[in-house]
């Protein structure tokens, strides 16, 4: 499982004391559902670690993921909040955990509400060595149904060619306003993202 699993970058000595918080996912669009669902999982304990799926296991429809693992990971390491980010080869949060072995998985308030074999995996895994679920409280928006919904209201739901360029439009715009962000280092709309 360990050629599955790269360690894309830690801030300091990662795992610092305390417990390790794993959160996994996409995390293509970051959007405030997913700050708070974050900022929950942070106080479970000491390390937040992330783990992201890699792009080649994204199949969420034309033009997904908008941004690539590179980026994806380091928008999330640029939170003050994030201790380590991971990139996984798999379209499971599996081998993070069998690698990682947090002391707490934690998954958005949705993951009760739906079919979820791979999630019934990891809850045995956890169990397995001692670890537990935290199902956060947090609203539920996901990426895509954030994007989809948008492009309902547009009436370009069910057109390709304008599903790409929507996707190419939105990573242009968020690519640009992420480097004008982190290149001034300046806090922006409560986010403030880290060295």
């Amino acid at each position: 499982m360990k050629s599955q699993i790269q360690l894309w970058k830690s801030k300091g000595s990662c795992p610092r004391p305390g417990k390790v918080v794993l959160c996994h996912g996409v995390f293509d669009i970051f959007h405030p559902g997913h700050l708070e669902y974050l900022k929950e999982a942070k106080a479970q304990g000491g390390n937040l670690v992330i783990s992201i799926t890699a792009d080649k296991h994204i199949h969420k429809g034309p033009g997904r993921p908008v941004f690539n693992q590179e980026q994806r990971a380091g928008l999330l390491f640029a939170l003050d909040i994030v201790d380590a980010v991971y990139i996984v080869d798999d379209p499971t949060a599996l081998p993070a955990i069998e690698v990682i072995r947090p002391d707490v998985r934690c998954k958005g308030p949705d993951y009760p509400k739906i079919d979820d074999t791979a999630g019934d995996e990891e809850l045995a895994l956890l169990e397995k060595y001692g670890g537990h679920l935290h199902i956060t409280s947090g609203f539920t928006a996901s990426s895509s149904s954030l994007i989809q919904i948008r492009c309902t209201n547009r009436g370009i739901r069910q057109n390709r060619y304008h599903m790409r360029l929507y996707f190419k439009n939105a990573a242009l715009n968020i690519k640009g306003l992420l480097v004008a962000v982190l290149r001034h280092d300046s806090h922006f709309t409560g986010f403030h993202f880290g060295q």
